[in-house]
């Protein structure tokens, strides 16, 4: 989640003739950040889920479901439901929400072939073989699933963030769930390149710049002095904000990790906060932070809030159909972060190695069919998704080290180890290919579907079908076939530290 403030939008005339101001508010508000908090220490492990939601209508007397533009109105009624939660039980904070690329088209049997996109078929300039997407909504539509982690001290988020960075292609194939897109089932089965054009707002002047990426990418970089090896793709920097915050003691990698995000202008100024009244705000840092959407981001304490530690967020993921499979992604994800620390896990491999992982992450069914470069026993080798979460022969798997590490704790009661086994068993069964991903259940939902035409197009009337059994799985009306006989018992919270 980003930075949420109320106020007045300035103009992009206003904010240009403010940006070097506000650079440079952003820079001191940095440095007073590190410099209050670098040195702090032991914060207790806490984190939080973001879960994305669509609304829609269902039209059952013509078979047609349409998107339901009343957010507005629902919110305060979600709010207010909220705070009737007695205290001791967990509260859901509601938040609103923002709603030229390509996306290659699933080719059956009876698909055009070249495929000719039939809002653009006209077009001289429009490519062949793919689906075009003509607004910026379509990729800020999309739905994700992130996780936010709380780390006991500033050098323990440094850890986890590059830890953690291996894992955004692994687990964005595990939640892979986005195969349909303008109406044509396509050839990828994820979001988040499609998202990644979608707020690609370089110029064309930036996108000549040598690996100047959309500012909706994967992160670029590791943090850690120690790991500046495996930064074997070159980004802009800001030279200046480099120089200045390794002047003022901070690490020199991380300061081109900042240094990286000041090149960015900033997307959004509210008047009320453009010029800051007192040192204790650090309203401008965060605002460009949270305004630069790469799979994982680093998040300091505010300067406005002692109650927060260091964070680092987890967001490649694609939303799921249930609650059971989000809940089961994010403690897995959860627990995956206490192996790291437990056990001195290393899985770092070139950045080049995860972007590579990343568009391979993309391609249909790529849980069974692609191999992901992976490190274990410091050696890097390409592996089947099946052999990373469960083990191979030279690996034991993500998995069973989840489950070794919970079966050395002695402070999890016995339903919330059943619970875990449950999580487990569905990210290992969906690793093997027993369980199904979201995108093949709804591809295999359209290509049986008794109307589909083998022709890549996914009419109205499987769109309804295809929403309302999702609705009616949801809503507990029809078994799930993505988690069977799975199912949550724990009536107690889970204390892994």
């Amino acid at each position: 989640m980003g930075l949420l403030s109320e106020g007045v939008p300035l103009s992009w005339n206003e904010i240009k003739l403010a940006l070097e101001q506000i650079r440079n508010y952003a820079l001191d508000q940095l440095i007073r950040v590190f410099h209050k908090y670098k040195n702090r220490q032991k914060d207790i492990f806490t984190w939080g889920d973001e879960v994305e939601l669509i609304l829609v209508r269902f039209d059952h007397e013509n078979k047609n479901v349409q998107l339901l533009l009343k957010g507005h109105q629902l919110l305060p009624i979600l709010l207010e439901l909220n705070n009737k939660i007695d205290d001791g039980e967990c509260r859901i904070a509601w938040h609103p929400e923002a709603c030229d690329f390509v996306v290659e088209v699933f080719k059956d049997s009876c698909t055009l072939s070249p495929f000719r996109d039939e809002l653009f078929k006209d077009d001289p300039d429009i490519k062949d073989d793919h689906i075009h997407l003509d607004s910026s909504t379509a990729g800020w539509g999309c739905c994700c699933l992130q996780v936010t982690f709380q780390a006991e001290s500033f050098e323990e988020s440094i850890h986890l963030y590059d830890q953690l960075l291996p894992l955004c292609p692994i687990m964005l194939c595990l939640s892979a769930a986005s195969p349909i897109w303008r109406g044509y089932l396509s050839d990828i089965d994820c979001r988040w390149n499609i998202i990644s054009e979608a707020a690609d707002d370089r110029t064309i002047e930036e996108k000549k710049e040598k690996n100047l990426q959309s500012r909706y990418s994967s992160a670029p970089s590791y943090l850690a002095d120690k790991n500046k090896h495996l930064n074997d793709i070159d980004y802009p920097v800001d030279q200046f904000v480099v120089s200045k915050l390794i002047e003022q003691g901070m690490p020199e990698t991380l300061s081109r990790h900042f240094g990286h995000l000041f090149i960015r202008d900033p997307l959004v100024i509210l008047k009320e906060f453009l010029h800051p009244v007192d040192d204790t705000n650090s309203y401008h840092f965060e605002n460009l932070n949270s305004l630069v959407w790469n799979t994982l981001r680093l998040k300091p304490p505010p300067l406005n809030d002692d109650l927060l530690g260091w964070r680092v967020e987890f967001r490649p993921m694609d939303i799921q159909l249930s609650d059971f499979e989000n809940a089961a992604l994010v403690v897995f994800l959860a627990l995956i972060t206490r192996v790291i620390i437990s056990y001195g896990l290393d899985i770092t491999i070139p950045i080049s190695q995860i972007n590579e992982n990343m568009n391979k992450a993309h391609n249909r069914d790529s849980i069974r069919r692609e191999k992901f470069y992976f490190q274990y026993n410091n050696q890097i080798s390409q592996m089947f998704i099946n052999d990373i979460i469960n083990g191979n022969n030279g690996f034991l798997g993500l998995v069973p080290l989840v489950r070794k590490y919970i079966y050395e704790r002695e402070d999890i009661d016995a339903d919330t180890r059943h619970t875990i086994e449950q999580y487990l068993l569905l990210i290992s069964k969906r690793a093997a290919g027993t369980l199904l991903t979201n995108a093949s259940w709804i591809r295999q939902f359209v290509l049986s579907h008794s109307s589909y035409k083998q022709d890549s197009i996914v009419s109205e009337e499987i769109q309804y079908d295809l929403i309302w059994k999702m609705v009616q799985i949801e809503n507990g009306h029809e078994n799930c076939p993505l988690i069977k006989n799975l199912k949550m018992d724990t009536h107690t919270d889970l204390h892994a530290k």
